[in-house]
């Protein structure tokens, strides 16, 4: 039966062991709490920029769209203009034809056109800055032309068309079309100005950037770049684009390559049957969103990013920040925390062990006691008393368990005292 001593150290160390297991449950429920939190701002904080960035660009870009139609609108409702066009489109005089694309190009001066056009309203070219006189204009530039001048100024996605209005390397562009309407608001013919996508259009992407690695960029309906990309260097150097592309536009599909391109076992090759990145999928479907998981972009790198779908532009625009760097902050909390709780645990060990440790001397200790506490057959209970020759303890016979005492001699050599002792003895049997 377990004695009042044993119960409390039993009660102790069970006391103890519930106060550490608290202990710990309360430090990591509140390490948990606090990550969660700070995850949730951190999350919270980085879409909020990638909103941002991505309104701003929006904005941008909206503001130039509507710059262009407005300047080419008022460029061909210049006086003389439907005049010079009806002769020019009847072929009455071709320097009606020139001075109108002279005209039109200074209109739009600071926007930098590398082309202006004056073409029929069935798309057959009449002149061009360039000298081209003949043929006419590819069909995917027909398909947004106006149906008639009240339609008003179109601006294309960019295009690949060919360098010489009908003939040509096919190169990419975006294309304003500007009807030309009579005085009884019959289409006349279109003035086309044809812009370099790399150049006004694309600077506008690179002032809009998150931290060392975001990146916004635009994309059209078939999932293919439309503006220069940052990371021109990687995708040339893993094969995706051929080594003299200075952009990428129009050369390279947004696919989620699965791996790193940057990696020694990529091979562009694999690309073909890939997936579209998460961003992509849905602007093709014309819809917007965001995603603050970590998904891969066009270059296999873990990303968050914002994307949104302009149908008036025909263009989505995307803006997306590598994961490492957006939730920085937030892994170093994790190490930390991480670090701290495997403190914890070692410390937990380290108690166990020189608790173990501390169990196992007092248990030898205690044999010990008892062992010392042994005489012969008897075990000593408790002193009743002491004289000049020894002490009298209150014993138990260990096989009759009856009560005895019995007086143990101080340590001596004094024969006269030992044999007062022994004739003790000798008398109490």
């Amino acid at each position: 039966m377990p004695t009042a001593t044993t119960l409390y150290q039993h009660r102790k160390r069970t006391k103890f062991w519930l106060s550490l297991a608290v202990a710990i449950l309360v430090i990591g429920a509140m390490g948990f709490g606090v990550i969660r939190i700070v995850d949730k701002e951190v999350r919270s904080l980085v879409h909020s920029s990638l909103d941002a960035t991505l309104a701003t660009q929006v904005q941008v870009l909206e503001h130039w769209y509507d710059e262009l139609k407005a300047t080419a609108k008022g460029a061909v409702e210049q006086p003389g203009t439907a005049l010079m066009a009806t002769d020019a489109a009847a072929g009455l005089d071709e320097g009606w034809a020139e001075l109108l694309i002279q005209r039109f190009d200074t209109a739009m001066a600071p926007h930098g056109f590398v082309l202006v056009s004056f073409v029929t309203p069935n798309g057959k070219l009449v002149q061009a800055s360039d000298g081209s006189t003949k043929g006419r204009i590819p069909d995917k530039i027909t398909a947004y032309l106006p149906a008639d001048a009240s339609a008003g100024v179109t601006v294309t996605p960019p295009l690949v068309v060919p360098e010489r209005v009908t003939s040509g390397d096919p190169i990419p562009r975006i294309v304003i079309c500007a009807p030309i309407a009579g005085s009884d608001t019959k289409l006349i013919g279109y003035l086309l100005g044809y812009l370099d996508p790399s150049a006004k259009f694309s600077d506008f992407f690179e002032l809009a950037r998150i931290g060392e690695s975001g990146e916004t960029y635009a994309i059209n309906g078939h999932g293919l770049l439309v503006s220069r990309s940052r990371f021109m260097e990687t995708l040339t150097a893993s094969g995706l684009l051929p080594s003299d592309a200075h952009d990428g536009i129009l050369q390279l599909s947004m696919r989620d390559p699965k791996q790193r391109i940057d990696s020694n076992n990529f091979k562009a090759s694999s690309l073909a049957d890939a997936p579209f990145t998460v961003a992509a999928r849905e602007l093709i479907a014309g819809d917007s969103g965001f995603q603050l998981d970590p998904y891969n972009d066009y270059r296999g790198v873990r990303v968050i990013g914002s994307w949104q779908w302009m149908p008036e532009l025909g263009i989505g625009l995307v803006a997306e920040i590598d994961a490492f760097e957006a939730y920085g902050p937030l892994n170093v909390l994790r190490i930390v925390f991480g670090g701290l709780m495997a403190i914890v645990a070692i410390g937990v060990i380290l108690i166990i062990i020189i608790m173990q440790i501390q169990a196992g001397l007092r248990r030898r200790f205690q044999k010990a006691a008892a062992q010392a506490r042994e005489l012969g057959q008897y075990q000593l209970d408790r002193l009743l008393g002491a004289g000049g020759m020894g002490e009298v303890y209150l014993a138990h016979h260990a096989l009759m368990r009856r009560p005895t005492a019995v007086k143990l001699l101080q340590e001596t050599n004094d024969e006269e005292t030992i044999l007062r002792f022994e004739r003790e003895v000798r008398l109490s049997c």
